[in-house]
């Protein structure tokens, strides 16, 4: 017996033989569950399989105890593979090793959200390989375009239908000027806002909206902008149809009125994005069926704003410069704008109904 087996490293659960393997590395598998539970319903017994050595050193502490931690190398896991002798194997996100194992098994294979790495390489023809970016399908061999199935998203918000909010920026948009709007703003978010319109506006002269989420902070949040000394207009206060062409930042202070907003601007930096500090979930959905450009900020822990950005369906930016640079790029370019909303759009309306589709496919397969 191996030292590894001694201490139960390549030891099989008993549960996990002959089971449905879910394999993928730790972040894939945090958001696994609803497609294990589904799975285990239409198919049997079914467990998750993490492949991530950074999990495996952490795995007493931080790792649910329906995971199995498979061994790292390449040899010590297509043997274990061999001896599980799985139903099937759904292969989750980018893995690296995913030839190696399609020759360790004669079962089934499915790869879920295979990345376009993959797509035109050679993984092997009984891979059943899905894809959650329209743009892949196109490439060569078959897949099938399920959408992501670890967003959960059966649904997609509607968008605001106040479109008569935007007519109030008419002088600004006559004076050629942009509108760039930081939404949903949580806490440490705000100063960045403020650092990037600074220098945004040295290159362009534009108007900052700001919408902070949680409305227990718009009075201190306006309070504590005031001391960088520029003309805002608070939208419940204004008392004229048009935002004056000297205003500097518009505030906005309800949750009806920051939906209908993101129709109005020429970027979109979504909030919860840019700090640690910020506890609410972003949205990126509102904003791309509004047809606005979004940037997302160095926060991508949220399953939505990582699948995003896996598909450029947003602009990423991981500090302040980059942020700059992203929305300048967006006001300067009409093209990269409507080429980078359709795009999102496309791939935010493929995401809908994505788990049951991959369950389907998965279940009914010959």
């Amino acid at each position: 017996m191996s030292l590894l087996s001694m201490f139960g490293l390549n030891k099989i659960p008993e549960d996990a033989r002959g089971a449905t393997l879910l394999i993928g590395d730790a972040d894939a598998l945090a958001w696994a569950e609803p497609l294990r539970a589904r799975l285990d319903e239409r198919v049997g017994r079914t467990r998750l399989a993490c492949l991530d050595s950074r999990a495996r050193d952490q795995a007493t502490t931080t790792q649910p105890p329906t995971t199995w931690m498979l061994p790292h190398s390449i040899g010590a896991l297509t043997r274990t593979l061999r001896r599980a002798a799985p139903a099937r194997l759904v292969l989750l996100g980018d893995i690296e090793a995913a030839a190696a194992l399609a020759k360790a098994v004669t079962c089934p294979i499915f790869w879920v959200n295979t990345p376009a790495s993959a797509i035109g390489g050679v993984t092997g023809e009984d891979i059943v390989r899905m894809v959650a970016d329209p743009e892949l399908c196109g490439a060569a061999g078959s897949v099938h375009l399920t959408g992501d199935p670890l967003l959960g998203i059966d649904a997609l918000p509607t968008p605001a239908t106040d479109h008569a909010i935007c007519e109030r920026f008419r002088d600004h948009r006559q004076g050629g000027r942009w509108i760039g709007y930081f939404a949903a703003t949580g806490a440490g978010e705000e100063r960045l806002a403020y650092g990037t319109f600074f220098k945004l506006t040295r290159r362009k002269m534009g108007l900052l909206v700001l919408a902070p989420f949680d409305p227990a902070r718009y009075e201190p949040v306006y309070r504590e902008a005031i001391k960088y000394h520029l003309p805002t207009n608070r939208h419940n206060r204004l008392s004229t149809s048009y935002v004056p062409i000297k205003s500097r930042v518009y505030y906005v202070e309800d949750p009806n009125t920051l939906e209908a907003m993101y129709r109005c601007a020429d970027f979109v930096v979504a909030g919860a994005t840019l700090s640690a500090e910020a506890a609410h979930a972003p949205d990126l959905l509102s904003p791309i069926l509004a047809g606005a450009p979004v940037i997302i900020g160095p926060e991508r822990r949220d399953p939505v704003v990582a699948a995003a950005a896996r598909a450029n369906a947003v602009v990423p930016a991981d500090d302040e410069d980059e942020l700059v640079e992203a929305a300048y790029r967006l006001v300067a370019d009409e093209a990269l704008r409507t080429e980078l909303t359709a795009r999102a759009r496309a791939w935010a309306e493929a995401q809908v109904g994505a788990l049951s589709r991959v369950v389907a496919l998965i279940a009914e397969a010959p």
